[in-house]
Formats: structure tokens, C-alpha cells, sequence
């Protein structure tokens, strides 16, 4: 019975320790990703100097390059907003899916609303 148990032990610290290695291997870090103010804000870190690009896809048709600092550390803020709340961002060979806070997806269009009332009459003509 003992050495079943020192058996399963020592398979469940491998696949705990191969497990935690990948995750090691993670080499973009956000800090922040959420919508704030009607603005999008994404900010982070890569851990790899001499990858200074950070490709930000917020939809299939909107891909943005900012430079990292010295440090890895990158920011962009702007008016954009993915249609599934998730962005891909990208440096290097590294990619990483990330949800944004604060955003929800969109509902189904609702019916149309009443006509408004008519305008005003325009100048008279010639």
C-alpha cells in the first residue's frame, strides 16, 4: 500500500512540476485588459528584450503594432473594441488570448422604433 502511495505522489508532483514549467514559459504578462471610461486599455509586460513589437488583434480586421520599453513594459489605450471580448496579442513567437473586463457582447438588434415627428419646412424655392 505504501508504495502505491509513493507511486501516485511522485506522478502527481511530475505532472504538477511539468505543468508549472509551461506556465513558466509564459512570456507575456498583463496587467491590465478591460474597457474603462469607453475606452479600451491594455497593458502588460514581455518578457523578451529583443522582441520590441507587441501585436495587439482586437477583431479579424483590426491588428495593432506598439513598441515595448526597454523593460518589456507596453500600454495602448484607444476607441477599438473586439466583437467577442477577447484580444490575441503576440511578441515574438509568443501568443496569448486574453479576456477583456468589462465588456459584453452584443445583443440582437431591436425592433424599429416610431418615425419622429417632421421638420421644419425648408426656405421657399425660386
Amino acid at each position: 500500500m505504501r508504495t502505491k502511495l509513493i507511486g501516485t505522489v511522485a506522478v502527481a508532483s511530475t505532472a504538477c512540476l511539468v505543468t508549472l514549467s509551461g506556465n513558466a514559459q509564459a512570456e507575456i504578462l498583463i496587467t491590465t485588459a478591460s474597457i474603462s471610461r469607453g475606452e479600451l486599455v491594455i497593458a502588460g509586460r514581455v518578457r523578451r528584450p529583443r522582441e520590441p513589437k507587441v501585436e495587439i488583434k482586437i477583431s479579424p480586421t483590426k491588428t495593432l503594432q506598439i513598441e515595448s520599453t526597454s523593460t518589456g513594459g507596453f500600454r495602448w489605450v484607444g476607441a477599438e473594441f473586439p466583437s467577442t471580448c477577447i484580444v490575441k496579442i503576440t511578441s515574438g513567437p509568443d501568443t496569448r488570448d486574453v479576456v477583456i473586463q468589462n465588456c459584453g457582447l452584443p445583443g440582437p438588434a431591436g425592433p424599429p422604433g416610431p418615425a419622429g415627428p417632421p421638420g421644419p419646412a425648408g426656405p421657399k424655392g425660386n
